[in-house]
């Protein structure tokens, strides 16, 4: 058994003892252990299908395009599913989640009001930059927790249209969930630094054409590897066993076959352009 495979085995084989913590949910702290529960739950298929690297039929060439990653991201997902602690602000810490209330945020040593924040920028949850803190926002609750499957088949279960080697519709469908919310900022609590954000070049995307035209090779820094999206996307089309991807490595992604990412927004502005408008996510 090769070391890369024995750390798999091992991430899947060993319990699952956490040691984060919930602070200020008052009742809600039930719901927000089992959506942390289905976050972590959710790197376990991945961590199966990642063996493949390049091999696989469900996104890993079009998220991340070279099996030199693969114990890097089997790594980020590890953590993921085990919640150990992460090195911030020049410590270990264990991953702490927050609902965000008014008047916390010199209790957390920031220095910004984290329900201003959520305001501010609609998004579910966030990641504290340079702390181990996640903060869940008002808007985190009307989340659905995940795709509901049932005994008879999946329900809920939508996968993308590919046209024109791009991704047609909107993602929401398919990674609008709690868990999937949380799998995006504990991405970046363990990246930390490493992570691409709104502040850092490139900057971080969220859509999925986007993800798919990110650079990849050492030259560029590996972004494609360093974007927390990327991994929300391909632990979905694992999870959700989709199939149809763009390949990178052609038009519009690439400048001619060169796997350097997005050769022109014009190029990418005009693919989605010569789609049909009628196509959507296939469920």
């Amino acid at each position: 058994m090769k070391p890369f495979q024995l750390q798999i085995l091992l991430a899947l084989v060993l319990p699952i003892s956490s040691a984060y913590t919930i602070h200020d949910c008052d009742d809600n702290k039930p719901s927000i252990e089992y959506a942390i529960t289905l976050a972590q739950t959710s790197m376990i298929q991945p961590l199966l299908d990642i063996q493949r690297g390049i091999s696989s039929i469900h996104g890993y060439t079009a998220m991340y395009k070279s099996n030199v990653f693969k114990p890097y991201i089997q790594s980020l997902m590890t953590n993921i599913l085990h919640l150990p602690a992460t090195h911030a602000a020049g410590r270990d810490q264990d991953p702490a989640f927050v609902c965000a209330k008014p008047n916390i945020g010199q209790k957390y040593n920031l220095d910004y009001e984290p329900l201003d924040r959520c305001a501010q920028t609609a998004v579910s949850s966030f990641w504290a930059k340079n702390t181990a803190l996640v903060f869940l926002c008002p808007s985190f609750s009307t989340l659905k927790a995940q795709p509901i499957f049932t005994p008879g088949g999946p329900r809920d279960i939508y996968c993308p249209v590919v046209y024109n080697n791009v991704f047609v519709g909107q993602s929401d469908p398919l990674v609008k969930y709690q868990s999937y919310d949380l799998v995006h900022q504990l991405a970046h609590l363990y990246l930390q630094g490493g992570g691409l954000t709104g502040e850092t070049q490139p900057k971080e995307v969220m859509d999925w054409n986007s993800c798919v035209g990110l650079g990849w090779t050492p030259f560029e820094g590996g972004p494609s590897v360093r974007n927390p999206f990327n991994l929300v996307y391909y632990a979905a089309f694992v999870n959700q066993e989709c199939s149809q991807m763009p390949d990178p490595f052609v038009a519009p992604f690439s400048r001619q076959g060169d796997q350097s990412g997005l050769s022109s927004s014009g190029n990418m502005t005009g693919a989605l352009n010569a789609n049909v408008t009628g196509l959507w996510l296939q469920s």
